[in-house]
């Protein structure tokens, strides 16, 4: 009897495991997203720091990739925001053509909808 009751109590610590372990790199990903520069400013440091690793980089010439990887993140952020001022042109423009086949209380809605949207690429922007 204790012995199948040991089992259920390992399986049940190794799938809490899996769980905690899932959830905390979700978490870490979320907060590395999150930051300033988002995805291109993480994929910039695991880029410094495999470059570093496999080009046995010297302090100096890690310090000056990191510059160059810097300026890099700028050009990605000026990018980035020139594209989605882009895709909120498009964005109004088809939603002014389609307010012509609705009506006032879908136009309502839609509007509700278009600031919700807004709000988020200006998030995106930062």
């Amino acid at each position: 009897m204790k012995r199948p009751t040991a089992l259920v109590l390992v399986t049940l610590l190794f799938f809490a495991g899996i769980v905690v372990g899932v959830l905390g790199t979700h978490l870490y990903y979320a907060r590395q997203f999150a930051r300033p520069g988002g995805i291109a400013s993480f994929a910039l440091e695991i880029e410094s720091r495999r470059l570093t690793r496999v080009l046995d980089l010297r302090p100096e010439q890690k310090d000056e990739l990191d510059r160059i990887l810097a300026d890099v993140g700028v050009d990605i952020a000026d990018v980035r925001r020139q594209m989605v001022l882009q895709l909120i042109e498009i964005r109004d423009h088809a939603a002014t053509r389609f307010e012509t086949v609705l009506d006032d209380d879908q136009r309502q809605t839609l509007e509700k909808l278009r600031q919700r949207q807004g709000r988020a690429f200006e998030r995106y922007l930062e």
